[in-house]
């Protein structure tokens, strides 16, 4: 019997787990958490903020963790929760762990180990202008066990549970005053170059427009709500005047850019999130903080620009972006890369510091890996060109599920050898957007626009003689036929099979049914049962498209509570 080891609770050692036990039904597998809880993707933000009560937040998204015909039961899984390791012995492969509970210590052995521990959000130490301005607080129930930033009251991040908690009571704090009328304006003069909002996020990529979209989405869903769910409720909102105002600080010009790596993608969106349909909603772009100014008592009350401006704000988000997790590197000599995660070969083992050599029975996926080789990662070769760097770490839940499951698949020796593309698929602001493989400007790429107010595909080739090579792409669009065509672009991207440049050329016009014509026929090519011909590419666009039975589609960016 094998005994594996997952360091890590969260989606990419639950995948990992999950396709362990597909591989080999009679192992042993030991899941070790640090939190009291397992999670998956977005768990934090699939309930609307201000409308469901502590019971009713979702934090597994429909994942049964406890109890009878639970997930751990189905897949047979050893979980040790609220555990930390505290060393890590790679020669004796053994582990010896602590209960975050009693201090009770664990010691384990593993035949294969798996470091999924994922990543934290970053944070960012300013300046501080203390004044004699009245405090403040916002005081919570929650506020002996609350994070802050440099303990400044109210300066914090939103990824985990308590976090999102701590959050939602913030809100519902400010939202009781201003029925009630009981704050005012900062008792300073405030310039007509300044300006104020309730929550202040600090970002403008993928986290960062998560937090706020969720609160936008939640305010939308208001009325919704009251007359469905008005019982389950642990405050009704009536007067949507007094729902906290939220502000984004972008560095730059638009938002979404670190996500989007588009400009004009990036321009839509922040056309689309700046007018009237998001009334609490506010946009400072251009400008950057250059300290935090705090109350007596040390809570935030604004923070002063590099551009000279002050913005005031109750509650200060800092979403920045994502850093790896590497203490299990610390702990046991291995190689940290460029991007700042634990390095792996094709095979996900990881890189000892000591002559770079990998770890054979040490392995490591999702947002604390970082993936060095480019024979299995789709377009790295082109990344590697146009940004002189040979590596990439992936911090988002779709690509930490699929690196585990070859992970898992390399542990047992079954790897399947296919090709890893980065794919994020999100909602932002009432918009599906799936960023594909390598969609980022490259040199020498065959480029496929098509644009409107609420609408961005584009699509990115290589051409290799009388073919193209998709490697990228970028779909953004309101309904679900653009969340479809994101899954079809997907699912060619994945077969790494090159097109003729005729039917390339007009990739950006291409309904479903064509999408779904072209991805069968890529498949009959790859199988060697046909090879492209003119008469093959004439026949997707002149032959009259029968429409398949019609499926119900279940969209899981949408899923409904039960």
């Amino acid at each position: 019997m094998t005994d594996f080891v997952i360091i890590g609770g969260g989606y990419a050692g639950l995948s990992c787990a999950q396709e362990l036990r597909r591989l080999d039904d009679s192992a042993n597998i030991t899941i070790i958490s640090r939190e009291d809880y397992c999670s998956r993707p977005n768990l934090f933000f699939r309930f609307k903020f201000l409308t469901w009560k502590d019971d009713f937040i979702d934090y597994h998204a429909g994942l049964k963790i406890r109890g009878e015909n639970s997930y751990i039961e189905k897949h047979k899984l050893n979980l040790l929760e609220n555990t930390t390791v505290i060393s890590l012995d790679t020669t004796n492969k053994s582990i010896q762990c602590k209960s975050l509970i009693d201090d009770a210590v664990v010691n384990l052995r593993y035949d294969k180990l798996c470091i999924a521990t994922g990543g934290v959000p970053k944070q960012i130490s300013y300046p501080t202008l203390t004044t004699s301005h009245e405090a403040d607080p916002l005081i919570t129930s929650m506020e002996t066990d609350a994070k802050y930033i440099d303990n400044i009251r109210n300066n914090f991040v939103v990824r985990n549970v308590d976090e999102v908690r701590l959050l939602h009571e913030k809100m519902r704090l400010i939202y009781t005053e201003k029925c009630n009328a009981t704050h005012t304006s900062p008792a300073i003069n405030i310039d007509s170059n300044d300006m104020q909002t309730d929550i202040l996020v600090l970002g403008s990529g993928a986290l960062a427009l998560d937090v706020v979209g969720h609160i936008m989405d939640g305010y939308t869903d208001l009325n919704f709500t009251q007359a469905q769910h008005a019982e389950k409720q642990d405050w009704i909102p009536e007067r949507r005047e007094c729902l906290p105002r939220v502000t984004i600080l972008s560095r730059s010009d638009v938002i979404a850019l670190p996500l989007l790596q588009d400009e004009h993608a990036c321009q839509m969106l922040t056309d689309r999130i700046s007018g009237e349909r998001f009334p609490h909603l506010n946009i400072v772009r251009g400008d950057v903080i250059e300290s935090i100014l705090t109350c007596s008592d040390g809570s935030v009350y604004g923070v002063k620009l590099t551009s000279g401006r002050t913005l005031y704000c109750r509650v200060l988000v800092q979403a920045v972006g994502v850093q790896s997790r590497t203490e299990m590197a610390q702990l046991c000599n291995l190689n940290v890369g460029k991007k700042g995660g634990i390095l792996v070969d094709e095979y996900f083992r990881v890189k000892s510091i000591n002559e770079n050599s990998t770890c054979e029975h040490v392995y490591a996926a999702g947002d604390c890996a970082e993936i060095s080789s480019e024979s299995f990662v789709g377009g790295l070769q082109y990344l590697k060109e146009s940004q002189h760097d040979a590596s990439v770490a992936w911090k988002n839940w779709t690509s930490a599920r699929e690196q585990a499951i070859e992970c898992a698949r390399c542990m047992t020796k079954n790897s399947q050898s296919g090709m890893l593309w980065f794919n994020q698929t999100s909602r932002l602001f009432g918009l599906y957007a799936a960023c594909l493989g390598v969609y980022s400007q490259i040199a020498n790429a065959n480029i496929k626009v098509k644009k409107s107010d609420d609408r961005f595909h584009k699509f990115v080739g290589i051409v290799q003689n009388d073919v193209v090579l998709l490697i990228g792409a970028l779909v953004i669009g309101p309904d679900v036929s653009d969340y479809k065509m994101g899954a079809n672009t997907l699912t060619l991207l994945k077969s790494n099979t090159p097109i003729p440049c005729d039917l390339f050329n007009s990739i950006d016009t291409w309904t479903l049914a064509q999408w779904t014509s072209v991805n069968k026929i890529v498949k009959e090519v790859n199988d060697g049962k046909i090879e492209w011909s003119k008469q093959i590419v004439d026949k997707i666009f002149v032959e009259e498209q029968t429409e398949a039975p019609k499926k119900k589609f279940v969209n899981p960016l949408l899923r409904k509570k039960k």
